[in-house]
């Protein structure tokens, strides 16, 4: 995986893909808040190959992972504006089943 380089972080204000909310409400007497994030639904499938007697898995960078670990080794958290210098694209990387949005 090659280097990340030019990340910057801003305030997402619009998103095709995901709705953030904080809801609030009354629960047993006593006003609570969440915060959450509503997003389209997915469709995953899990492949074996029966030939090679295995599993087929995607490899996929995955920016929220990439920020996570990054924050980890950095002992820092990202805020709008932020612009981080190259970092180990392999951060990102994870395994997963072969998936995708369901969108129509």
């Amino acid at each position: 995986m090659e280097n990340v380089t030019d990340v910057c972080f801003d305030e997402m204000t619009n998103s095709r893909y995901l709705k953030t909310f904080r809801m609030s409400y009354k629960q047993g007497g006593m006003k609570k808040i969440w915060d959450m994030a509503r997003a389209d639904d997915y469709v995953s499938v899990l492949i074996y190959n029966k030939t090679r007697q295995a599993f087929i898995l995607v490899e996929q960078f995955r920016p929220p992972v990439y920020v996570s670990r990054v924050c980890k080794e950095k002992v820092t958290e990202p805020c709008n504006g932020e612009r981080w210098t190259d970092s180990d694209g392999n951060l990102g990387v994870t395994l997963e089943l072969c998936a995708g949005i369901i969108d129509k």
